[in-house]
Protein backbone atom coordinates (compact mmCIF):
# COMPACT_ATOMS: atom_id res chain seq x y z
CA UNK A 1 0.00 0.00 0.00
CA UNK A 2 1.56 3.56 -1.09
CA UNK A 3 2.46 5.61 2.27
CA UNK A 4 3.01 8.88 0.60
CA UNK A 5 -0.34 10.41 2.79
CA UNK A 6 1.64 8.72 6.17
CA UNK A 7 4.59 11.44 6.04
CA UNK A 8 3.13 13.81 7.62
CA UNK A 9 1.49 12.08 10.42
CA UNK A 10 4.63 9.59 11.08
CA UNK A 11 6.64 12.82 10.94
CA UNK A 12 4.61 14.23 13.45
CA UNK A 13 4.51 11.07 15.92
CA UNK A 14 8.18 10.79 15.31
CA UNK A 15 9.28 14.27 16.50
CA UNK A 16 6.17 14.12 19.61
CA UNK A 17 8.02 13.53 23.12
CA UNK A 18 5.10 11.27 24.19
CA UNK A 19 5.17 8.30 26.62
CA UNK A 20 2.51 5.46 24.99
CA UNK A 21 2.75 3.25 22.76
CA UNK A 22 1.04 3.60 18.96
CA UNK A 23 0.29 2.09 15.82
CA UNK A 24 0.48 3.78 12.58
CA UNK A 25 -2.31 1.49 10.17
CA UNK A 26 -3.52 2.71 6.75
CA UNK A 27 -7.08 2.03 6.19
CA UNK A 28 -7.31 3.69 2.94
CA UNK A 29 -5.53 7.05 1.15
CA UNK A 30 -8.02 9.09 -0.92
CA UNK A 31 -9.41 12.37 -0.94
CA UNK A 32 -12.50 12.13 1.24
CA UNK A 33 -15.50 13.08 -0.84
CA UNK A 34 -14.39 9.32 -2.94
CA UNK A 35 -14.49 7.48 0.82
CA UNK A 36 -17.38 4.81 0.18
CA UNK A 37 -19.63 2.84 2.42
CA UNK A 38 -17.24 -0.14 1.55
CA UNK A 39 -14.34 1.71 2.82
CA UNK A 40 -15.92 2.57 6.16
CA UNK A 41 -16.43 -1.22 6.42
CA UNK A 42 -12.83 -1.71 6.09
CA UNK A 43 -12.06 0.83 8.13
CA UNK A 44 -15.01 -0.80 10.80
CA UNK A 45 -13.06 -4.24 10.69
CA UNK A 46 -9.95 -2.61 11.42
CA UNK A 47 -11.08 -1.09 14.76
CA UNK A 48 -12.63 -4.36 15.59
CA UNK A 49 -9.63 -6.29 14.89
CA UNK A 50 -7.51 -4.33 17.05
CA UNK A 51 -7.71 -4.16 20.74
CA UNK A 52 -7.16 -0.71 21.83
CA UNK A 53 -9.79 0.92 23.39
CA UNK A 54 -8.14 4.61 21.79
CA UNK A 55 -8.36 5.39 18.08
CA UNK A 56 -7.57 8.17 16.25
CA UNK A 57 -8.17 8.78 12.64
CA UNK A 58 -6.92 11.09 10.11
CA UNK A 59 -9.88 12.19 7.89
CA UNK A 60 -10.85 14.71 5.25
CA UNK A 61 -13.68 17.35 5.93
CA UNK A 62 -15.87 16.33 3.27
CA UNK A 63 -16.89 13.09 4.21
CA UNK A 64 -15.61 13.14 7.87
CA UNK A 65 -19.43 13.56 9.52
CA UNK A 66 -20.76 10.67 7.07
CA UNK A 67 -17.65 8.58 8.98
CA UNK A 68 -18.36 9.75 12.16
CA UNK A 69 -22.35 8.71 12.26
CA UNK A 70 -21.64 5.22 10.98
CA UNK A 71 -18.93 4.40 13.65
CA UNK A 72 -21.18 5.97 16.48
CA UNK A 73 -24.26 4.45 15.40
CA UNK A 74 -22.44 1.29 16.22
CA UNK A 75 -21.40 1.84 20.09
CA UNK A 76 -18.08 0.40 19.57
CA UNK A 77 -16.91 1.15 23.39
CA UNK A 78 -13.72 2.33 21.81
CA UNK A 79 -12.83 5.85 22.60
CA UNK A 80 -12.59 7.32 18.56
CA UNK A 81 -11.59 10.66 17.54
CA UNK A 82 -11.67 11.39 14.14
CA UNK A 83 -9.14 14.48 13.22
CA UNK A 84 -9.41 16.68 9.98
CA UNK A 85 -6.55 18.59 8.36
CA UNK A 86 -8.73 21.77 6.32
CA UNK A 87 -4.61 21.96 4.87
CA UNK A 88 -2.95 19.26 3.88
CA UNK A 89 -0.20 17.77 6.04
CA UNK A 90 2.56 18.60 2.94
CA UNK A 91 1.72 22.54 3.30
CA UNK A 92 3.87 24.36 5.10
CA UNK A 93 0.42 26.17 6.43
CA UNK A 94 -0.98 23.14 7.49
CA UNK A 95 -3.42 22.70 10.44
CA UNK A 96 -2.54 19.03 10.81
CA UNK A 97 0.09 19.12 13.50
CA UNK A 98 -2.31 21.59 15.85
CA UNK A 99 -5.10 18.74 15.24
CA UNK A 100 -3.56 15.80 15.78
CA UNK A 101 -1.88 17.20 18.71
CA UNK A 102 -5.45 18.14 20.04
CA UNK A 103 -6.86 15.01 19.51
CA UNK A 104 -4.10 12.82 21.22
CA UNK A 105 -4.64 15.12 24.21
CA UNK A 106 -7.83 14.66 24.47
CA UNK A 107 -8.09 10.84 24.27
CA UNK A 108 -7.11 10.76 27.35
CA UNK A 109 -10.16 12.63 28.73
CA UNK A 110 -12.98 11.59 26.58
CA UNK A 111 -15.55 8.74 27.22
CA UNK A 112 -15.64 5.99 24.81
CA UNK A 113 -17.96 7.65 22.01
CA UNK A 114 -16.97 8.89 18.89
CA UNK A 115 -15.99 12.83 18.24
CA UNK A 116 -14.95 14.98 15.91
CA UNK A 117 -11.71 16.96 16.48
CA UNK A 118 -11.38 20.39 14.45
CA UNK A 119 -9.81 23.64 15.36
CA UNK A 120 -9.09 23.14 18.92
CA UNK A 121 -13.01 21.47 19.29
CA UNK A 122 -14.42 18.80 19.80
CA UNK A 123 -18.09 17.33 18.25
CA UNK A 124 -19.55 14.38 19.58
Amino acid sequence: MDKSGWKPIESFFKNLRHSFDFTITQAFSKNSRSITPDDRVCLLQLINNNRVKKILITHGTLTMVETAQYLGRLQLKKTIIIAESFVLGSSPDTDTTFNLGFAVSALNFLESWVYIAMQGELFP
